[in-house]
């Protein structure tokens, strides 16, 4: 039997490794979750409560930049079939700016950044998958908190940093 060359381990690569794994079983156990809801939702017996705002009416509340707001599982921007929570980066020309949460604690790309924030489902940032948001339709979700002034602005920061190496 050939036996192969011994190779040296970077031990980077090892720390690369092991967010990867860690990242992967969320993953995994967030599909197995999906499938249940789905199949679940498929009998018919799915539970759902309609999110405040179903059918047009406002929750009441203006979106201002810092905001942590959770969409209903399918809004106007997001289709994801779950709450989905976002953050209200800044207002353009008239839209809002939102980055979504991703559901996992640890971040899968260059473009995912760790917030550092304690709540699990807002640990990390989606810089990739910022989009635009009408106020009524981020009033359609519930308020959920808002970003200290100095933790927005470092979020911003990153987000520009981002998006100037075209990740975001």
């Amino acid at each position: 039997m050939t036996t192969l060359p011994k190779t040296v381990t970077d031990k980077a690569n090892t720390g690369n490794r092991e967010a990867l794994s860690r990242w992967l079983g969320e993953w995994t156990s967030d599909q197995m979750l999906r499938r249940a809801v789905v199949d679940e939702h498929l009998k018919g017996s799915d539970g759902a409560v309609s999110p405040p705002g179903a059918g047009g009416a406002a929750c009441g509340f203006a979106p201002v930049e810092g905001q942590i707001i959770l969409l209903p599982p399918i809004s106007a921007a997001f289709e994801v079939g779950r709450p989905l929570y976002v953050l209200v980066l800044k207002q353009t020309s008239g839209p809002f700016l939102v980055a979504p949460f991703s559901p996992f604690a640890s971040p899968a790309t260059d473009s995912e950044w760790q917030t550092g924030l304690s709540a699990k489902p807002l640990r990390v940032l989606c810089f990739w998958n910022v989009r635009e948001m009408s106020a009524h339709a981020l009033s359609a979700g519930w308020l959920s908190s808002c970003l200290p002034l100095r933790k927005h602005a470092q979020v911003l920061k990153t987000y520009e940093r981002c998006r100037r190496r075209g990740r975001g």
